[in-house]
Order: structure tokens, then sequence, then C-alpha cells
């Protein structure tokens, strides 16, 4: 493997383990029922999106150029689409105590688990084709 696409698998796998922490920590505040989560919910936000920006930088330069790269693409496009959705549909000032609210938040989260567990699965393949 070439030293650009360890490094480049090193970050992907980097910010894949800070966005597990940041989706369990919203799935712990989901589950809260004080005022105090709203405050909480705004800054967890603005650090998944900073996060996902990283992933996007840190996979491309994993991908570029594999036949996984448009999938990639097309999935995390399709996860920042979603989260996009969901934050609309529920503003983070907003929020009540709501199962609605709690099975919107946990599709999103299920969602990046699956595009988690596809990443993780590909990155062995990009690594032993860089080898090529």
């Amino acid at each position: 493997m070439t030293t650009g696409k360890h490094e480049a698998t090193a970050e992907v796998l980097a910010r894949l383990d800070a966005l597990d922490a940041l989706f369990t920590s919203i799935r712990q505040v989901v589950d809260r029922h004080d005022l105090e989560r709203r405050k909480v919910l705004i800054d967890l936000r603005r650090r998944l999106g900073h996060c996902i920006g990283e992933i996007d930088h840190a996979g491309s330069a994993l991908f570029n150029g594999t036949v996984d790269e448009s999938l990639f693409h097309r999935q995390l496009a399709d996860l920042r689409y979603r989260l996009a959705h969901h934050q609309a549909e529920w503003p983070a000032v907003a929020i009540e105590d709501s199962e609605v609210y709690r099975a919107s938040a946990n599709a999103i989260i299920t969602f990046y688990e699956d595009f988690a567990r596809w990443v993780r699965g590909r990155v062995p393949t990009v690594s032993s084709a860089a080898r090529k």
C-alpha cells in the first residue's frame, strides 16, 4: 500500500470512529427528556457537520480511482440529504418529546451505521488494490 493510501485509510477509520462516537452521543441525547438536551444537540449537530466534511475529504483520497469512488460519494450524499431533511423537520430548538422524532433520529443513525459498515468493509479491498 502506498503511503498516501495508508494515510487515507487511517484518516477514514479515524473519522468513522469520531462519527461513531457522535452518533452514540446523539442516540443518548435523543432518549433524554430534559430541556438541556436541545443545547447539547445543537453542539452535536455542529460537530457532526464538521466530521462529515472530514470523512468526505479522507474518503475522496482513499477511494480516488477505485470502483467504489462513485458509490462512496453517492452514499455520503444520501447521508447528508437525510440528515439535512431530518434537521429541517426537527430543528433542535423545536424538538418535543416525541416518538416520531426518536424514530426519525434513529433512522438516520441506522443509515449512518450501514454506511460506516460498508466503508469499513471496503477498506481492506482498497488497501489490497493499492498494492498492485
